[in-house]
Order: structure tokens, then C-alpha cells, then sequence
């Protein structure tokens, strides 16, 4: 039933996408894992979260319409494909079944759409560790360990493969790094 012509778009970028509830350290980790890659000579480029924005701007009628969001997220992921070695999503378009009600047939093209961009990422599961902050957040500390868990149970089911790691900030923003490079030495 959705059939976007995506297939012309070239899979060359290796995407590194961070999955996990709200306030797991997702943004930041990506955007220093960006930084590290830039200043080591990787063309990346960081992807921001659309539905932050909205969050940010008080738009609490775009955030109820999670089909235009998550469709926005992955216009704005999509658009970068490509053009840069490494594309580094602090929220990958798949999440967005976490927030909304999507007939069976447009959650399973979004999965599907996700596995067919994502066949050379690393998809890095965080594990919520940092004290929780709820500033620019729409959700509770145990509303968002609950989306957690969700997130990582959908990762299973789906079979999309992914690492656990706990937010250590410097530590994995290296071994994040370093895997990326070991991704890059193998042909896309």
C-alpha cells in the first residue's frame, strides 16, 4: 500500500542511529560522537530530533499528529543519505511507533523502510543511567524507563540488530567512534 520511490536513493552513508526514552542522553551523545568524527576526518553529519523541536516550541498540536512527525523525521535523516560518510540520528524515524496509533500497514513499511536504509548501521541502544531532567520533556521518568523498554522490546522483535550500552559519555562516544571506523574499512 506505501510505496515511496526511496530505492533511488544511494545507501552509502553508514548510520550510526541512538535508540532510547527520553532523557537517556541520546542528543548528546550524538552530538558529540559527530564532533569526535569530524575532528578524526569523517564526513558526518548529526541529525536532530524533529519532535524536539515541536517539544521546544510548545506545539503540543503537531506532536499529536505522530505520522507527520515521524514522516518529517525521516525526510530529514533520508535527505542527508549519501552525502556524508557517517550520518549520526539521535532519533531514528522507527521511534516514532513509540508515540503514536499507525495503521498495521504503515508501521510495517516504516520497519521495513528503516531495515532497507539501515543495512550497514550501527544501532546503539541506550541504557538510562544519567539522573533524569524534565526540562523540555513531555514525559515522566517512569513514562519515559516504560518507552525504554518498548523501544528495546520493538528492536527484538524486529530483529534490528543493535548494542546495549550504558551512557558514559566520553567512553562511548569513543568506542562509538572506533567502531565506526572499523565499519569504514569494510566496502558499503
Amino acid at each position: 500500500m506505501f510505496n515511496f520511490d526511496t530505492d533511488s536513493i544511494s545507501c552509502m552513508s553508514i548510520y550510526v542511529n541512538f535508540f532510547g526514552g527520553p532523557n537517556t542522553g541520546k542528543t548528546t551523545l550524538a552530538q558529540a560522537l559527530t564532533s569526535v568524527l569530524s575532528f578524526k576526518g569523517i564526513s558526518a553529519e548529526y541529525v536532530d530530533e524533529y519532535a524536539k523541536d515541536k517539544v521546544w516550541e510548545r506545539s503540543n498540536f503537531s506532536l499529536a499528529d505522530q505520522v507527520y512527525i515521524t514522516a518529517t523525521q525521516r525526510h530529514k535523516v533520508l535527505r542527508c543519505e549519501g552525502d556524508y560518510d557517517v550520518l549520526v540520528v539521535d532519533s531514528p524515524y522507527i521511534m516514532g511507533l513509540m508515540y503514536g496509533m499507525y495503521e498495521p500497514e504503515y508501521a510495517e513499511f516504516l520497519i521495513e523502510d528503516f531495515k532497507r536504509h539501515n543495512a550497514n548501521a550501527i544501532n546503539v541502544f541506550l541504557e538510562r543511567n544519567i539522573p533524569f531532567n524534565e526540562m523540555g520533556r513531555n514525559h515522566t521518568e517512569q513514562e519515559s524507563v516504560d518507552i525504554d523498554l518498548n523501544i528495546k522490546n520493538m528492536l527484538i522483535e524486529e530483529e534490528i540488530p543493535f548494542i546495549s550500552v550504558a551512557n558514559e559519555q566520553w567512553n562511548t562516544v569513543n568506542d562509538i567512534a572506533s567502531l565506526v571506523e572499523d565499519k569504514m574499512d569494510l566496502p558499503l
